[in-house]
């Protein structure tokens, strides 16, 4: 599997001009940090390519992400594994959507049951039968055309547009839905085509005008349990020049480069221009790359439009859209001619029909969301295709956001991740109340050395001083770096009565401390992780990261955090407001720089090899002494270190350290640097374990 992770939405307003707040993105996120989602391609049911897991809300000034680990099939074996936890997954779904409403769903279908019926959530709960609104409403059908199109004006009589192509009945809580074939892949697991169904509709206040459409014989739906569908698609109109008049005759054939036939699954699409009469006409068909899987997989739904323009009164007397069907032989045959020299020989499927005096603008727009996920409609109406994948320039970064890219100074603002993950306990951490769970890395050459950086002891003592505990691991060795940054461990928090008060306890120690760095004015920048357990299987985890001046203040208005669901999004709410305050800085510090899917804000330091060479040495007086120097290439590197904008601290194991104040073992003593005025920590035995870049020496 191919493993990253990705930005699955923010709060900030999208192209539509709407935003999900950030209760929204914790709901999304409360609903499948634990199973995930399957990743689709083009968000067509029928391409399932991979897997995706959201597990965290990361919020800088400005902006609140969504973020998630996202798996993407290499092997063939991958993706048969993928295809069936895509297929469990939806038949899970439709069993959570429709279960709770079959039983009233089907005592208003009651007499028109049959046994080969199926159940499915499609924008509402659907009953899935041959011909059954036949059945239910055979009176709509009464002045159908002769292409089975019904007048939404007739429609819309008896029902009311609920959205998403759904109509509900006036009478009852059934729904009528539009044709099967708006959707992606003509799949009745797929979206409808909204975006047109949505403009037809609002065609119909326009007296100029008559509109017919197509709706799914084969599906009824129960109306109470419609909710908005919501698919980030966007494409929006043409730049089209309104004469049509000097538009060139003939036939005008687009090609999808390799991208664009994988993606959107078109090979080409055609224009054909012909002039007769004062009118212009126009036919365009688009010809699929790949088979319509929502049918089966040999035969191929091309969209296809054909208009009438006049000359006279300047609009479309006539438009309409439909699919022509080709099996695998026709597709073939299609593909070696163009659209005037092919013929008809497609089984024709019209979906809407618009007639009258259809404006330029509004013809524009019709096309446009018919052809929802085509690009080269775009290309040909010359139009910038702004919403296609494409391939972003590596940012260039200066030789201090290379290496300490994790740099924050005062008044940036804190930044704050919020993750849910799976419940893991170890054997011997279930009876502590609160414990570390996590360690850092430090590393020179090829050794590493898991470690717990030695300040945490602080946080241990500012506990004791409320009463409280926290439990280190067993032969993790502590350690300390000679720069201004401090990874403190991940805090846990285990399940019971007292919880809340415990984490606000941990917060009041945190607290104390960096009060009591703040005081000595230090440079620092640190980061801290709380975690606690919740009764319904998930692991909640805070991250904060940021200059200690900044945490302090983040600490003074939260020294409490509810646990309780529904307060604790109301919490997530007012943090959005507290870290908008600060001025924005759009992803800086980068936000993969810092994320870690364990949900801990990562303060990850370079080593400073390979780019530079070192060795180290000893004096006499056993004293390390480390040698360095610069290649070369590495002119800016080493411009930097000579203005002192950059610079390199080692870091240690300490093997032993005294309290200057009561000579004691410090780990053990009572007194503390940060909380007492005067005390320090003397180090009396150490090992040298990492050499890195720094933008802040101790």
């Amino acid at each position: 599997m191919i493993r990253n992770k990705a930005v699955l939405n923010s709060d900030t307003i999208n192209r539509y001009g709407y935003r999900f707040t950030v209760g929204a993105l914790e709901d999304a996120l409360e609903q499948k940090a634990l199973e995930g989602i399957p990743t689709c391609l083009g968000h067509d049911m029928h391409k399932p390519l991979g897997w995706t897991v959201p597990f965290g809300l990361y919020f800088e000034p400005g902006m609140c992400r969504l973020v998630g680990n996202q798996m993407i099939a290499e092997k063939d074996s991958e993706q048969k594994f993928i295809n069936e936890a895509h297929q469990a997954a939806l038949l899970k779904r439709y069993d959570e959507q429709c279960t709770p409403h079959i039983e009233e769903f089907k005592a208003i279908i009651e007499k028109h049951l049959t046994e080969q019926a199926t159940y499915l959530y499609a924008g509402c709960v659907c009953y899935h039968d041959d011909k059954i609104i036949e059945k239910v409403f055979p009176e709509l059908f009464e002045k159908e055309d002769k292409d089975g199109l019904i007048y939404l004006s007739d429609l819309l009589e008896q029902f009311t547009y609920k959205g998403h192509g759904i109509f509900k009945d006036k009478n009852s809580e059934l729904a009528v839905i539009a044709h099967q074939y708006f959707r992606k892949s003509l799949s009745i697991h797929n979206n409808l085509n909204y975006f047109l169904i949505d403009e037809l509709v609002k065609q119909t206040a326009n007296d100029k005008i008559k509109v017919r459409l197509a709706l799914d014989r084969n599906m009824i739906g129960y109306a109470k349990t419609y909710h908005d569908t919501i698919e980030l698609e966007y494409w929006r109109g043409p730049k089209f020049n309104n004469d049509v008049s000097k538009i060139k005759l003939g036939v005008t054939v687009y090609g999808s480069n390799d991208f664009q036939k994988l993606y959107y699954g078109i090979s080409q699409t055609e224009f054909w221009w012909k002039h007769e009469s004062h009118k212009q006409t126009l036919e365009v068909e688009e010809l699929k790359e790949h088979p319509s899987n929502g049918i089966d997989n040999d035969n191929y739904g091309c969209r296809y439009v054909h208009s009438i323009f006049d000359e006279a009164t300047n609009s479309f007397e006539h438009f309409d859209g439909a699919i022509r069907m080709y099996d695998t032989d026709k597709m073939l045959g299609r593909i070696e001619k163009d659209i005037k020299s092919a013929g008809k020989d497609s089984n024709y499927t019209k979906l809407f029909r618009v007639d009258g005096e259809l404006a330029i603008e509004d013809w524009k727009t019709l096309v446009c969301h018919y052809y929802q996920a085509n690009p080269l409609i775009h290309e040909y109406f010359d139009e910038a295709k702004e919403n296609e994948p494409h391939i972003i320039d590596e940012k260039k970064e200066n030789v201090i956001e290379k290496l300490v890219p994790y740099s924050l100074n005062a008044g940036d603002g804190i930044r704050l991740l919020v993750s849910y993950h799976p419940i893991e306990k170890k054997e011997n951490e279930k009876k502590a109340e609160r414990f570390i769970s996590g360690y850092d890395v430090f590393s020179i050459g090829e050794k590493s050395f898991n470690v717990i950086e030695n300040d945490v002891i602080e946080v241990k003592k500012a506990l004791t001083r409320l009463n409280a505990d926290l439990i280190f691991p067993e032969q993790v060795p502590y350690a300390c770096s000679e720069d201004l940054y401090w990874n403190i461990p991940t805090i846990s928090h285990s399940l019971n009565a007292n919880l809340e008060n415990n984490i606000s306890q941990t917060l009041q120690a945190l607290q104390m401390v960096f009060e009591g760095i703040s005081s000595k004015e230090t440079d620092k920048v640190a980061s801290f992780t709380l975690s606690w357990e919740r009764n319904d299987g998930k692991q909640v985890t805070v991250s904060v990261m940021g200059h200690c001046n900044d945490i302090l203040e983040w600490l003074k208005v939260n020294l409490i955090i509810p646990i309780e669901k529904t307060s604790f999004r109301d919490w997530l709410e007012k943090q959005s407001l507290f870290i908008n305050k600060y001025p924005v800085s759009e992803d800086k510090p980068a936000l993969f720089e810092m994320v870690c899917t364990d949900g801990v804000l990562y303060i990850r330091r370079r080593g400073i090899a390979p780019e530079i060479k070192y060795e180290l040495k000893y004096n006499d007086n056993k004293q390390i002494m480390i040698g360095f120097w610069f290649p070369k290439d590495q002119f800016d590197l080493a411009t930097a270190y000579s203005e002192r904008k950059i610079d390199i601290a080692p870091g240690y194991i300490l093997k032993k350290t005294k309290c200057t104040k009561c000579n004691g073992d410090y780990k053990t003593c009572e007194h503390s640097k940060y909380l007492d005025d005067d005390v320090a920590e003397k180090v009396v035995d150490f090992e040298l374990v990492s050499i890195v870049w720094t933008d802040r020496k101790a």
